[in-house]
């Protein structure tokens, strides 16, 4: 699969999750996600950290939390999740166009 094809997919799926997410009872953005340890909505901040990631801030944040890949993850889900879910629906949403992601295989996203 060529990169325009895996794009097409990862923003098909971007605008499905955020339909799914607009759709929640704040009881299930606060119920347990299958991510061991994070509620739907810190599962989602994390989507959402990912879709606006770019590589200097990445790299930034990766060595602000001393190389320490988990460390660095938390710390980006605390932050983005901290924005209700509202905001995080319209954060999901202004990415289903975009290609930001981590310095990592687009087929990752």
């Amino acid at each position: 699969m060529n990169s325009q094809a895996t794009w097409t997919l990862i923003h098909q799926e971007r605008a499905s999750l955020a339909n799914t997410l607009e759709s929640l009872t704040p009881e299930q953005w606060s119920t347990a996600s299958w991510n061991k340890g994070w509620s739907v909505k810190q599962t989602a901040a994390h989507v959402v950290g990912s879709a606006e990631q770019t590589f200097p801030n990445f790299y930034r944040e990766f060595i602000a939390a001393g190389f320490e890949f988990n460390t660095f993850t938390e710390r980006g889900v605390e932050r983005i999740a901290q924005a209700g879910p509202d905001e995080l629906v319209r954060r999901l949403r202004a990415r289903t166009t975009t290609t930001n992601r981590p310095p990592a295989p687009t087929m990752a996203m």
